[in-house]
């Protein structure tokens, strides 16, 4: 699982307003984040790393889906 995909994914949840599935996936990003804050650049569903590079958007773009999803529930 590409973590840029997934992220994508959740904002397309989030418009369609499938709001159960879209804190399952964020409680899924919560889960596997790395101690230092960032996200494996892709992984297995289970958590296990593919790869082992890391990228600035595998910290800074599930850090403002998970913005944006709560300033939507607020509105919704």
């Amino acid at each position: 699982m590409w973590l840029r995909d997934t992220v994508g994914m959740a904002g397309g949840l989030l418009a369609a307003r499938a709001h159960n599935e879209m804190r399952a996936m964020l409680w899924f990003l919560a889960v596997t984040q790395e101690r230092d804050g960032h996200w494996p650049q892709n992984m297995w569903l289970s958590g296990a790393l593919i790869w082992t590079g890391m990228q600035s958007d595998e910290t800074a773009f599930p850090t403002l889906r998970v913005d944006l999803c709560r300033a939507r529930e607020r509105v919704d």
